[in-house]
This record gives structure tokens, C-alpha cells and sequence, in this order.
């Protein structure tokens, strides 16, 4: 059976050498799964042996319905390959319909070199807008197989860039209390609900991180501790950063003091909502409430849904 593809170094006869240690992949690495949709089982007979044997996994399909309905259902399809020119549905209007409920990087496969020439505004207008954002490429039947391989790869890192994009990046927060035993508490019920926790007992390290790292979204202050207070350490952050902060303290009397300085301070802040404070023991629920009216909810873990 002729494929209308080029073999190029990848030898595909029987008793030949694998190419898939040649390519460097390991045997350990994530499975990478691509959909081809094309009316021609040669090509997709020919898809099938050159990206297996490069360590990809392919599902295959001649029905673009059919097809559509595995790039809606299969989150793990990281991949396209869309035959332009088919019976029941081009390749150009699969990609429309995908685009509709996903953003997933398609390769086009055309025998026809003409294809993105047409006069048809939609088209056109797609195609710029695919090719503007690098998520999507053609290649031209007959093609060498080296020349599918750089696109396929080029594409599969734009997956992963769509996915780290798509991704919501955990909230950070630092916690700084001389109480290990509170740190472990905070941290614990915290993590659970999503968001990612930097912990310290030393105020002075807790500053450092604050400065170093910008990805702190909340920081949480006791307020009574031996080496800097919450309120000191609330004072040299605002020199550099500006911060929501949660103080957490036992001492309700902690914001009664008569120091100008510090009624000045929570009439300042509270005000625009950037500081909060909860009082030890308290419910987790309260700590959840205040921490989401910060810095908003973190997405749910696994372990909290």
C-alpha cells in the first residue's frame, strides 16, 4: 500500500532499527496523543507507523463527527492533524467547530497546496489568526517524515504552553508566627484548599522572601512575637511591596493600642481592604472567608472537592 508520504531516515519495513531511541525519547516518557482525522486510511496507516514509532500515541478516524467528538471528550489529546479536503467536513470547518469549546494546536495535512488561498474571508481570516499565535502549521502531501516531525514537536510545545496558560497558577502565601504548631495549622488547612504556603517562625527571613519573591500574593502576620512584631514587619513590607495582610493574633486588644502609628495604620488600610485580621482560636471556615476576600479562592484540590 502507497502512502503519500516520503520516508525519509525513519525506516518503516519490518526488522528495522526503532527509531524512537535514535529520536532520544525514553521508554519512561509522558504518552503524547494525537488525533488524525483524514479520509485516506493510507495516510493514516502511514501517520500511525512513523509517530508510534517516535513514541507518540495516535487515534486515527476517517469521520470528522466522529473525530470532533474525541478532541471534545479526550482532555489528553494534545494534538491535531486535519486533512483539509474531505467528504463530509473539511478540515477548515473541524477547526472552526473546535475552536468553539477548545483551544487545542492543529497541524493541517493537504495534498492541496492551494488551500489557504482561497478567497473566502473565513478562511483567511482563521488562518491568520492560527498562524499569528503559533498554535497552528500545514504540511504538504507528499512530505518528507523529518518535516512532520519538527512541526509536530513544534505544536506539542505549544500544547504545553496552552496548557500552562490555561492552568490557574496556585496563590501563594507566607505565614510568619513563632508558633510552629499554628504555621502547621495554617499551612495544613491552607495547602488543602489550593493554595500553595511559604511558612516561616523568623521575621526577618519572612522579609527576605517577601522581597525575593514576587509570587506572594497574601502574607499572614502574628502579631505578638519575640524578634519583630506583625506590626513592624507590616511597616518595612509597605517600603517595598504593597500586599494584602492578614494579621493573626490572640490578642484582641492588638488594634485598641493609643499609638498614633498603628490607629493610623488600620484606619489607612482597612479601609481599602487590603488588611484583615482574625483572632486565635478561630474556625477555619473564618480563615478560608477572610484569605478568599483578599486574594480570591484558590482552585479546589483534589483532596478538598
Amino acid at each position: 500500500m502507497h502512502c503519500s508520504c516520503v520516508i525519509g531516515r525513519l525506516i518503516l519495513a519490518g526488522g528495522a532499527k526503532s527509531s524512537f531511541a535514535e529520536a532520544g525519547f525514553s521508554r519512561e516518557m509522558p504518552v503524547r496523543k494525537i488525533l488524525s482525522i483524514d479520509d485516506e486510511p493510507s495516510m493514516l496507516h502511514c501517520l500511525r507507523s512513523a509517530l508510534e514509532r517516535q513514541g507518540y500515541t495516535l487515534i486515527t478516524t476517517n469521520d470528522p463527527d466522529e473525530g470532533l467528538e474525541m478532541l471534545k471528550n479526550d482532555k489528553d489529546i494534545c494534538l491535531a492533524l486535519l486533512d483539509v479536503k474531505m467528504p463530509k467536513k473539511s478540515g477548515f470547518e473541524v477547526y472552526s467547530e473546535l475552536l468553539e469549546y477548545r483551544k487545542l494546536p492543529v497541524l493541517f495535512v493537504t495534498a492541496y497546496p492551494r488551500s489557504f488561498n482561497a478567497e473566502d474571508n473565513e478562511i483567511s481570516e482563521m488562518w491568520q489568526e492560527g498562524f499569528a499565535n503559533g498554535t497552528t502549521d500545514i504540511v504538504y502531501k507528499p512530505f518528507h517524515l523529518e518535516t512532520l516531525f519538527d512541526k509536530v514537536e513544534a505544536l506539542i510545545g505549544a500544547a504545553a504552553e496552552l496548557r500552562d496558560k490555561e492552568t490557574p497558577t496556585k496563590k501563594k502565601i507566607l505565614s510568619i508566627d513563632d508558633e510552629p504548631s499554628m504555621l502547621y495549622c495554617i499551612e495544613k488547612a491552607l495547602r488543602r484548599k489550593g493554595y500553595d504556603l511559604v511558612v516561616t517562625d523568623d521575621p526577618e527571613e519572612g522579609l527576605r522572601i517577601l522581597k525575593e519573591d514576587d509570587g506572594i500574593a497574601l502574607a499572614l502576620l502574628d502579631v505578638k512575637m519575640p524578634k519583630k512584631n506583625g506590626f513592624e514587619i507590616y511597616n518595612e513590607l509597605k517600603e517595598f511591596k504593597k500586599i494584602p495582610v492578614l494579621f493573626v493574633t490572640a490578642y484582641p486588644r492588638s488594634f485598641n493600642a493609643q499609638q498614633d502609628e498603628i490607629v493610623q495604620m488600620w484606619e489607612n488600610k482597612f479601609s481599602d481592604g487590603a488588611t484583615d485580621i482574625v483572632y486565635k482560636p478561630f474556625h477555619m471556615d473564618t480563615l478560608f472567608e477572610k484569605v478568599e476576600s483578599l486574594i480570591g479562592a484558590a482552585e479546589p484540590t483534589g483532596e478538598d472537592k
